[in-house]
């Protein structure tokens, strides 16, 4: 059973597990992903600026709350 409080609206666990907000970091950079689209198939920009915008949208959404993360050697084996 673990205890779980809440740090930078993040859960964290007595025993650092965090899983739950790394699979959710991930899953909602996916859906970011998904509507970016119509920018990726978007001929009239250059790979540049898709470079850009993924950097600035995608990764930024995917490691908000990454400094609270603990991720230990069983969590990095199952991700």
């Amino acid at each position: 059973m673990y205890t779980f409080r809440s740090y930078l609206d993040s859960k964290q666990s007595t025993n650092g597990y965090c899983r739950p907000d790394v699979l959710l970091g991930i899953g909602l950079a996916c859906s970011v992903m998904n509507s970016l689209q119509r920018v990726c198939k978007c001929s009239s920009l250059n790979i540049n600026t898709k470079v850009h915008l993924y950097q600035a949208v995608v990764i930024s959404v995917l490691f908000y709350g990454a400094e609270t993360w603990i991720l230990l050697f069983a969590n990095m084996n199952t991700l």
